[in-house]
Formats: C-alpha cells, structure tokens, sequence
C-alpha cells in the first residue's frame, strides 16, 4: 500500500546544514522527534521504542526533561522537528510550549509558517509578540528535507525556528564566549605556526 503524504511528512528528516548551524549555538541533548535510526541527539524521544539505551519513550505522554528530579542537573535544550501530519504537529507543538513555560527545558523547534492556523496563534504569536520568552527566526527561501538520507526538493512551504523558553538569550551569550575563545585559539595556533616556518625557513637557509 502505498503511505499517504501525511505519513511520509512525518518522516521528513531535518536539513542536515540548519542542524549543524543551530546546534552550534544550542548544543541539544534531545531530540523529541525521532527514532535510533534518525535521531540527532544522544536522547531521544520516540512512542515506537521503550525506554533505554537513549529512548526516553513517547514525547506526548511525560516530562521532556528525565532529570528534573536532579536539582544540580542543567534543564535540557531540546531539539524537535515534528511530525508535519495536522494532529501530530498540533499536539507536538503544545507539549513543546507546556514544557518550556512551565521551566522544565527550552525547545527548539522547526516549524511551517502557518498563521492562518489555531496552533499559530494559540503558541507561536505569543512568542513573536514578546508576551513569554523565546523567539520565532523565519527562515529564507524553502528548505530541502531529508526522507531515508536522500534530500528531497524544495519544500511547498516557507519554514522557521520557533525557541520556547526562558535562557534564549543566556544560550546566546555563552555561544558567542565559546566563539570568541575558538577565534582566540585559532589565532594562537596561526601565530605558532608562522614561527615554526620562520624557523624553518633560517634553518634551511633561505634567509
């Protein structure tokens, strides 16, 4: 039988580039969406598989943060491109700003642009509006998904980043400090490398 397109939306993989770009700046543990085969973090989420080795179980049904009972544990910065299909996005989407506003974690979560929607306005314009914290970064052009590792064509719709919670700006600052201490180390490094070669260069003669 062939999948309907519902279905095979829900299986659409993240962009592997957008990934990496955002994952530089919030370096996520979970990903709420996925399975062994195509999760992008070390947990994740998935109704298909039981707990352990990873699998935290079914995103819809419990906490999105397994060490909230840790005090000197970190909240968790999750990753979560979900199922497209109109109930699974909706019910998705819900959790996700549940449980950043109620403080367990920030998500971060990849969404179509659908203002016309009720879940739009019920959970991402209060976010655009400034009326919870977070952001809501529209993405340029149409993106690429992925589906079993090939990427597809264009997609029919435009696409944005949608962060629900409270340290958007503290995940920012401290991107930024990890930035700036690479940018040091680089320019050490080019510095050690430059006396290496003068060195060479009066060894060998050349000078």
């Amino acid at each position: 039988m062939a999948r309907s397109q519902a279905s095979l939306s829900d299986e659409y993989g993240t962009p592997p580039e957008l990934f990496a770009e955002l994952d530089k700046q919030f370096h996520f543990v979970i990903d709420a969406a996925a399975n062994r085969e195509n999760r992008l973090c070390p947990f994740f989420f998935s109704a298909a598989e039981r707990p352990g080795d990873g699998s935290l179980g079914d995103a819809l049904s419990g906490s999105w943060n397994p060490w909230e009972d840790e005090p000197d544990h970190p909240s968790p910065v999750i990753w979560c491109n979900p199922p497209y299909s109109s109930p699974l996005k909706t019910r998705f989407v819900a959790k996700a700003a549940k449980e950043a506003w109620e403080g367990r974690c920030t998500v971060v979560m990849l969404l179509p642009v659908d203002t016309s929607t009720a879940w739009w306005h019920d959970f991402v314009e209060p976010v655009r509006k400034g009326l919870v914290p977070g952001d809501v970064v529209f993405l340029r052009g149409r993106l690429r998904f992925t589906y079993q590792g090939k990427k597809l064509g264009p997609a029919r719709f435009a696409s944005c980043v949608v962060v629900f919670g409270r340290v958007t700006q503290q995940l920012i600052e401290d991107s930024q400090k990890r930035d700036q201490t690479a940018s040091e180390k680089d320019a050490e490094t080019r510095r050690l490398i430059k006396e290496d070669h003068e060195k060479f260069k009066i060894c060998a003669g050349t000078e």
